[in-house]
């Protein structure tokens, strides 16, 4: 045999024995092992979301009119009933004034026809009602004139709505000398000292989920912050994500939190479906599933037993055993599918 064969047969030897070394020490498989514990394991429904303020009022334009004055930079704190923002009531007076007029001109005209004993009644009729047309356009033109100063409702951070025309300044998208009209949302005031987070539950987990359940949620912005909350409200109309998923929106109150929160902020929700306490759990890696059956290894005097287990709730990282282990139990958490009752197996030194 040429000295080459030999030096390749003598290196594949030394292979085969490190091999051997590494996972057979003294003829024992190595194998990571963990001990049962009394835990909780908790069942839950996770969905991403974002916060927004519980007690939010959005305000509306009672008139139409032109911005006179802006009183507050958007994102300002502001107290209810302060004044936000005034319109020119130079147009407001005016037809104020006009609708007056008009009114008084009706009166007259209604006492004149009345003086006058040929006047039908038809036209006294006709009178009156132009007299109670006339009058409530004076009263809407005097309420007009009386909202050109708009207030906030309640105590909270002002937020200009963006959804108009103008440059992004002080009052958001209004400015001064913009024109708004009746109806249009100007502002919303939200009192952030009271914070709801809305997770977006995918349809196939929204009917796990129940008014009062406990939740837990975490900001982005405070990754190792966790705030408790309740679920409050179950949406009944769905919105598809950008992947095409299809969710509905879950309302979590939450706990009062010493943490800066904002609207807007991103985070993620647990939202409790069911808990046990005090059961015995073990990593989920332990339990094997065997001939129908479910099966543990646990560790005595370096020997497997070979354990048949009834497993309960599990998480993603241990399972609930009703029967089977016992706390303080030495279980196997690797290498299970290559054993058997009766191997041998020595604890494999942490990396």
């Amino acid at each position: 045999m040429k000295k080459k064969t030999w030096i390749i047969i003598f290196v594949s030897v030394i292979l085969i024995a490190l091999a051997g070394f590494f996972f057979f020490r003294n003829g024992a498989i190595e194998a990571k092992t963990a001990k049962a514990t009394k835990g909780t394991i908790s069942i839950v429904v996770s969905a991403s979301g974002e916060l927004e303020a519980r007690n939010q009022k959005e305000v509306a334009a009672d008139v139409s009119g032109i911005i006179k004055a802006l009183s507050f930079r958007n994102g300002s704190k502001v107290k209810k009933n302060d004044v936000i923002l005034e319109l020119d009531e130079e147009q407001l007076s005016f037809a104020e004034k006009q609708a007056y007029a008009a009114y008084l001109s009706a009166k007259a005209n209604l006492e004149k026809l009345d003086s006058i004993p040929r006047t039908s009644d038809e036209e006294l009729d006709a009178a009156e009602a132009q007299v109670e047309q006339a009058e409530m356009a004076y009263g809407i033109a005097k309420k007009n004139l009386a909202n050109v100063k708009i207030t906030a409702p309640i105590d909270g951070i002002l937020i200009y709505s963006t959804s108009t025309s103008g440059t992004m300044g002080q009052g958001g998208g209004l400015t001064k000398g913009s024109a708004v009209q009746q109806g249009q949302v100007l502002f919303t005031i939200a009192d952030l000292s009271k914070m709801n987070f809305v997770a977006n539950v995918d349809e196939t987990d929204v009917g796990r989920i129940e008014i009062g359940q406990e939740a837990e949620v975490v900001i982005d912005a405070y990754p190792n912050k966790l705030i408790k909350g309740k679920a409050v409200k179950i949406g009944s109309v769905s919105s598809v994500t950008t992947t095409g998923a299809t969710v509905f929106p879950i309302e979590i109150e939450l706990e009062q939190s010493s943490l800066d929160l904002k609207i807007g902020m991103n985070g993620s929700a647990d939202v409790i479906e069911t808990t046990k306490n005090n059961v015995v759990t073990v990593p989920i890696e332990a339990v094997l599933e065997k001939e129908d059956k479910d099966v543990v290894f646990i560790l005595r005097d370096s020997i497997v037993k070979e354990r048949e287990v009834e497993v309960g709730l599990s998480d993603e990282t241990r399972v609930e055993i009703r029967r089977g282990v016992r706390i303080g139990d030495q279980v196997i958490i690797s290498e299970v599918a290559k054993l058997k009752d009766g191997d041998k197996v020595q604890m494999a030194e942490d990396e």
